[in-house]
């Protein structure tokens, strides 16, 4: 009798299956589909490492064309076809960013039978910040009052930056974070009133990296300013690219009336 009884207490322990190996084959379904998941879309599958994983989201590493493993990069999972990895592009309009914070601390759902039941996510809409302006004693910096974009579609900031130069003199600089072409003896700038159909100014200007200066025509260009609120510059970037962004001037204007820097126009 006792050894029938111990039999039926070993083989009760053999089928009893305990709460950490349960969570272990589900979180295995969910391993399971994120590595199917992104292997659809590498060049080595079998290269795959995964690290940090938070529900669908989490850091893979694969190898290249080359043979060199590419580096540990953020991926959210959104459905068992499709995984999006943090880049500049999704980066700048803010969808990655804020779709690892909503979709991350989502955890996978099972059915009554303990199968996963596949994700079905979408990133949230892009957003671009509203115009900035901050006036502060030394700079007056404003940022475009409408979408702008680089040449690989990636939102961007331009600031449009007055300043008092040694002299004291009203100086102005676009750190379009853009490079300007070189073309017909020098770079140029085409500044405008995009509602004034005809209204725009056509002057050389300096350029080092991302940064355009107009110390050739300023005056010229200062007249421009103080005649029109709204403009935009616009000019020809390295790579056949367009760099435009539009400002909305009367903050500045008002600024510069309220003596927020000590040279004015």
């Amino acid at each position: 009798m006792k050894k029938f009884i111990l039999l039926a207490a070993v083989f009760t322990l053999i089928g009893c299956e305990s709460s950490e190996e349960k969570q272990a084959k589900l979180d295995q379904q969910v391993l399971d589909l994120i590595n199917t998941t992104i292997k659809k879309d590498l060049i080595d599958p079998s290269s795959l490492q995964v690290r940090n994983l938070q529900g669908y989201c989490g850091e893979a590493n694969s190898k290249n064309r080359l043979g060199g493993y590419v580096g540990f990069n953020k991926f959210i999972v959104l459905n068992e076809n499709e995984v999006v990895f943090q880049n500049e592009s999704n980066t700048s309009n803010k969808m990655f960013t804020r779709g690892w914070a909503e979709i991350c601390k989502e955890k996978p759902k099972f059915d009554d039978k303990g199968q996963l039941i596949k994700p079905n996510f979408k990133l949230p809409d892009p957003v671009y910040d509203p115009p900035k302006f901050e006036a502060n004693g030394k700079t007056i910096v404003t940022t475009p009052n409408t979408l702008t974009i680089d040449g690989n579609y990636n939102y961007i900031y331009p600031n449009l930056i007055f300043r008092c130069d040694e002299k004291n003199k009203l100086d102005l600089i676009l750190y379009s974070y853009m490079q300007a072409a070189y073309s017909n003896g020098g770079y140029h700038m085409l500044v405008s009133n995009p509602k004034k159909e005809g209204s725009n100014i056509y002057i050389p200007i300096d350029s080092s990296g991302e940064i355009q200066s107009f110390n050739y025509e300023k005056q010229k260009l200062f007249k421009f300013l103080k005649a029109n609120d709204e403009v935009t510059f616009a000019f020809q970037a390295i790579g056949n690219q367009m760099s435009v962004q539009t400002y909305d001037l009367k903050p500045v204007k008002e600024a510069l009336a309220n003596n927020k820097l000590s040279c004015n126009w």
